[in-house]
């Protein structure tokens, strides 16, 4: 083989070299590319989830303050209701629905006497 013919087919074998490097570039890249876009993928419906949850919790949350003021003010409302009842004026009241006398003079019984049965 001449010098002319080994250069020629060095030449070819360098060709081919860089021709299946670059595809094989390609090919990382592109298999680069499909992995990033996975795990932007994956990353992106794990950030869905999380948010979901807090805002389904943020919810409860809310509706749970709701409840609490709720029952705040039906404590009120009771707590009033009660205040009401207890009052003199309500007691008078009702002693005069019932047709209650009221007492003047209370006499309490004393019983000195000691009684012992025998059987």
């Amino acid at each position: 083989m001449t010098k002319f013919m080994i250069g020629a087919r060095f030449e070819h074998l360098k060709e081919q070299f860089y021709k299946k490097s670059f595809l094989s570039q390609q090919v990382n890249s592109r298999g680069v590319f499909i992995f990033l876009f996975v795990i932007t993928l994956l990353c992106g419906m794990v950030y869905l989830w999380q948010v979901n949850g807090l805002v389904s919790k943020g919810y409860k949350i809310k509706e749970l303050e709701e409840k609490v003021s709720q029952i705040k003010d039906q404590n009120k409302k009771l707590e009033l209701e009660v205040t009401e009842l207890r009052s003199s004026a309500r007691i008078a009241e009702k002693l005069k629905e019932l047709n209650l006398v009221e007492v003047a003079r209370v006499e309490y019984l004393v019983d000195n006497t000691s009684v012992a049965i025998n059987r």
